[in-house]
């Protein structure tokens, strides 16, 4: 993901592999980002439908301007 703008929102959640968020703009967003603890690895054969943890992601750049969080990683199961 590149370069979208995110304003009043509840902000980006990620799950799953291999993200580059860059050059994002957040404001005034509950959470601009959140990165899932997944509740299942796909690579290891979860299914497709299930959160997928996050693993190699890059977070580099973006504008956080006025939230009300910044960034939270979500507690679940483990793994």
């Amino acid at each position: 993901m590149c370069t979208e703008i995110f304003f009043n929102t509840p902000g980006l959640r990620i799950y799953g592999d291999d993200h580059h968020i860059f050059s994002n703009y957040f404001e005034n967003c509950s959470q601009a980002i959140t990165i899932g603890n997944g509740g299942a690895e796909v690579a290891d054969g979860a299914p497709l439908t299930s959160h997928d943890r996050p693993d190699r992601v890059l977070i580099a750049f973006n504008t956080l301007v006025g939230n009300q969080k910044i960034y939270c990683c979500r507690q679940g199961k483990k793994v």
